[in-house]
């Protein structure tokens, strides 16, 4: 299938609508999506509160741990000792670093909400508005807010890519085309296959379609 770039560059305008209707599901409910964010922003909280309270590597010392293992396993893996044991790690976060981008970008003091609230602002608007009002987090309508905001994003963005599908002009093609210009893999066996490079087509001297 040759893409007409409509809706995307790189495959065709049907295959990329039924990819966005899977991503758009777990954004079909209203409900749902406030549910998780509620979720987030509790499992996120109880990050910093553990990155807050880390002592430092017993090895050596540092205060700064693994980002991956942290916001996806919510554990606390030095970073340094990480790189010399494995060659390799995913970003670094500390504390200190955590604290100096709230304090710039949302202009509050992230020890401070940790200690006396136990919670912080959903995003830099609801940051803002209790910078102006602190009484804003008594009736705090921000999560809600930003839920609605995602949900109607993906619905929307569903609707629109649905009415431009119907001007959609990809081509058929027999022939089988790869994203590599030099080999494509077997998804069975994952063995290499030899692709003609310009025009990424599968070789099959063999076959008249090619």
């Amino acid at each position: 299938m040759k893409p007409c770039q409509l809706l995307a560059l790189s495959e065709c305008c049907q295959c990329y609508y039924q990819s966005e209707q899977e991503r758009a599901k777990e954004y079909s409910d209203y409900q749902l999506v406030y549910q998780r964010k509620i979720k987030e922003k509790k499992v996120h909280i109880q990050q910093l509160q553990l990155l807050r309270s880390y002592l430092g590597c017993k090895k050596c010392g540092s205060l700064v741990v693994d980002a991956y293992s942290l916001y996806e396993n919510s554990k606390l893996v030095c970073q340094p000792c990480l790189m010399k044991k494995e060659g390799g790690a995913s970003g670094s976060v500390s504390f200190l670093e955590r604290q100096k981008w709230y304090k710039r970008y949302w202009k509050i003091n992230l020890n401070e909400w940790l200690e006396n609230f136990s919670q912080l602002p959903v995003n830099v608007e609801c940051a803002r508005k209790w910078l102006k009002d602190s009484q804003h987090l008594d009736n705090c309508q921000c999560l809600e807010a930003e839920a609605q905001e995602i949900y109607l994003l993906f619905s929307n963005s569903l609707k629109e890519n649905r009415e431009k599908l119907k001007e959609c002009q990809c081509i058929k093609s027999e022939k089988v085309r790869v994203s590599s210009d030099n080999y494509a893999w077997c998804e069975r066996c994952e063995g290499s296959i030899s692709v003609a490079s310009k025009k990424r087509v599968i070789k099959n001297r063999n076959d008249p379609k090619f």
